[in-house]
């Protein structure tokens, strides 16, 4: 699509940058080093800890914007030493964000309601593409929780051990998603050990327990798409608390309708005490309509 975009525009000239394991849509002059990797994954870490810092802090802020001028002031420190920093110095930095987060004033009497969010993955993260669903949620008085995006990864990782032992996978395909895997769980684990410790943060679940839980509603085999991950996030964002769940989906993403619509009924019936909408987000979709379905979700959040 993106392909056929630009060369309908006149601009069949741009290349396209792909990341895949397929080989697809090579272009001259990138190339996938290990070095390159290596600081990629480190960043994604990065952001899914500020990521998580953020949303877990900001709704019980004491002072007023605190919490996104540390997001900003580590943004900006990590951007001038991700090229450069070491394994000790990564080490360093992803317990200095946890603690600088960790004693930011917040106030301790209040507990808001939690709202889980998922859904397709470019739709969940991107500002622009959920009308800025976070901050709405959190102008209505309540806590957004959300999973990572390596937990994506992690998800793609794991399905190829899967294929590997129940479909038409290679044995060597599996090996390599299993290596895949136990990797970015190896870079993620400073970040898991910080917020374990943190006096304010979620532990994290590895992919596995996650997996394991969604198998007793959603076959693995469902890995169109954010497919099986989809339900599995759901349920672990509901063992964390949250009591409303948006699922945030592309209308024409068929995977997201299956996996994360078709998944509500059976997943109210396991959980009658949470409330769970799928809203459609869409150019041709109103944002006026997508706003007033969150609002209508958020406004049992005090019942």
């Amino acid at each position: 699509y993106l392909r056929k975009a630009l060369i309908d525009a006149g601009m069949k000239q741009v290349p396209i940058l792909s990341l895949n394991a397929s080989d697809m849509e090579r272009q001259p002059g990138f190339k996938l080093t290990k070095g390159f990797l290596h600081r990629m994954i480190q960043a994604v870490v990065y952001g899914d800890a500020l990521m998580q810092c953020v949303l877990a802090t900001r709704p019980y802020e004491t002072n007023p914007g605190s919490t996104d001028a540390l997001c900003d002031y580590w943004i900006k420190k990590l951007r001038e030493n991700i090229t450069s920093a070491s394994l000790r110095q990564y080490n360093k930095y992803i317990k200095e964000i946890i603690h600088d987060f960790d004693n930011l004033p917040v106030n301790k009497d209040v507990q808001k309601p939690r709202v889980g969010v998922v859904g397709e993955i470019y739709v969940k993260f991107h500002p622009s593409a959920n009308n800025h669903i976070n901050e709405l949620i959190e102008k209505e008085g309540g806590e957004v929780v959300t999973s990572g995006l390596l937990d994506f990864f992690l998800y793609c990782a794991m399905d190829s051990t899967y294929r590997a032992k129940h479909l038409d996978g290679t044995w060597l395909s599996g090996f390599f998603g299993t290596l895949a895997r136990e990797a970015l769980e190896l870079y993620r684990l400073p970040y898991a050990k910080a917020v374990a410790a943190s006096k304010h943060f979620d532990p994290l679940q590895r992919m596995t327990e996650v997996a394991k839980e969604a198998a007793h509603y959603i076959g693995l085999g469902n890995q169109c798409g954010e497919g099986w991950f989809l339900t599995g996030d759901m349920i672990d964002l509901i063992e964390k608390g949250a009591k409303q769940i948006v699922c945030l989906q592309p209308f024409g993403c068929l995977p997201n309708h299956v996996t994360g619509k078709g998944m509500v009924k059976t997943l109210s019936a396991a959980y009658p005490d949470v409330r769970i909408a799928a809203i459609d987000y869409d150019p041709g979709s109103s944002a006026v309509n997508q706003a007033n379905r969150l609002k209508l979700l958020l406004s049992t959040m005090f019942e």
